[in-house]
Formats: structure tokens, C-alpha cells, sequence
């Protein structure tokens, strides 16, 4: 699978390509997705 391949088939779920300037902001983003699945409660 080509990385175009596997960033279109990322979109077509919802997901965006996001780019991280630090490790600290991956872990921001990460954390913060964490937060907001919790807050939607259970599938």
C-alpha cells in the first residue's frame, strides 16, 4: 500500500494527516483525542 493509499483511506474514515512540529505536540493532540473519546462515552 502506497502512503497516498493509506492517507486516502485514512480521510475516507474521518481521520486528517496532521503534522507535528514536537513530540510534545503529538503527545497534545493524542491526549486530547484520548479526552474527547471519553467524553462521548461508549461507542
Amino acid at each position: 500500500m502506497s502512503l497516498w493509499d493509506f492517507q486516502k483511506k485514512l480521510k475516507d474514515l474521518g481521520h486528517f494527516h496532521t503534522e507535528y512540529e514536537s513530540i510534545d505536540g503529538l503527545r497534545r493532540q493524542f491526549r486530547d483525542q484520548l479526552d474527547k473519546l471519553r467524553d462521548d462515552g461508549p461507542l
